[in-house]
């Protein structure tokens, strides 16, 4: 009995270690995710980044964001410029706001604090009140400055909630919608040249997003910014605010131009569009595998010839 346990924990802890072998060769096997990327987004203008999941487009906010950097872990190579300029010469913090899926928010702050705290940071000041020896210039400008973050709570149409307090799942505060736009107007209210927003509809609803794009393809188009918004499944009307078109799929951008080109460019292609059918959903179904539905008995004959 002795000898047959003494071989089993020799047998189990094989497998264990062969086990352990095989995930850390697994782990060490580089994966490419993104391939041979070229393109340019304008400023002024309102992007639209669309793909099916895994198809790249978050890894491509990260890079454009500078939240990914050459190391050990992963490596990055081509060229990105910024207006021109190189990645290695321009501080991406100071310039480009990334909104991320979730919000995070100290929960006790009000609304209004929560965007006035996000302003005073960036521009280096301890608080938007004035203390007792303030001069008239410095009152001037800390009036200024509220009545910009006033105008942003407003655009946002978070204005009306000013005084409450944000919350989390364990405070009660605003709601899920009011907390995204709360994320929003931190970073839009700083005036940021170059805005990346990645999947910024996880968990809202349809009048929700289409207030957050709404407001983001108007700052791209008052303040000269670049803006780029990655969707998973955006509607029509989200659709149809922006002005130019991403479409990526395993890594590799598949469109890049004018959204309202993007149908008659993939028909051009041999791509047959419904006339029931909705342009968002045919570009959301053209980049997946169920595509090759859409394509004509000629095209389809050509594309496996």
């Amino acid at each position: 009995m002795v000898e047959d346990y003494t071989d089993f924990i020799d047998s189990f802890g094989q497998r264990l270690l062969s086990t352990v072998w095989f995930w850390r060769k697994w782990r060490n096997v580089p994966r490419e995710i993104l391939h041979d990327l070229t393109g340019t987004i304008r400023p002024g203008k309102a992007t639209l980044i669309l793909g099916p999941p895994k198809s790249g487009k978050s890894s491509l906010m990260q890079v454009l964001s500078g939240r990914v950097s050459p190391s050990f872990r992963s490596l990055l190579t081509g060229t990105v410029t910024y207006n021109g300029v190189p990645r290695a010469q321009v501080l991406l913090p100071k310039v480009a706001a990334y909104l991320p899926p979730q919000d995070l928010h100290i929960p006790q702050l009000t609304v209004r604090e929560t965007v006035e705290f996000a302003f005073a940071a960036v521009f280096g000041v301890d608080q938007l009140k004035a203390p007792p020896d303030t001069t008239e210039a410095l009152e001037a400008l800390l009036r200024v400055w509220r009545l910009a973050v006033e105008i942003q709570l407003t655009l946002m149409g978070i204005d009306h909630v000013g005084d409450v307090i944000v919350g989390n799942d364990s405070v009660r505060g605003i709601s899920w919608g009011q907390r995204r736009a709360v994320t929003s107007a931190e970073l839009l209210v700083n005036r940021y040249p170059l805005v990346f927003a990645d999947e910024i509809s996880t968990g809202q609803d349809t009048k929700t997003t289409i207030e957050l794009c709404s407001s983001l393809v108007t700052y791209a188009h008052a303040m000269n910014a670049t803006v780029a918004v990655v969707l998973l499944q955006p509607p029509p009307e989200v659709y149809e605010l922006f002005d130019d078109l991403i479409m990526m799929a395993k890594g590799h951008i598949v469109y890049q131009g004018p959204a309202r080109e993007a149908v008659p460019y993939f028909t051009r292609l041999g791509y047959h569009f419904p006339k029931a059918t909705e342009e968002i959903d045919f570009l959301q179904e053209v980049t997946s595998d169920e595509g090759q539905r859409f394509l004509s008995a000629d095209a389809r004959e050509s594309t496996f010839t």
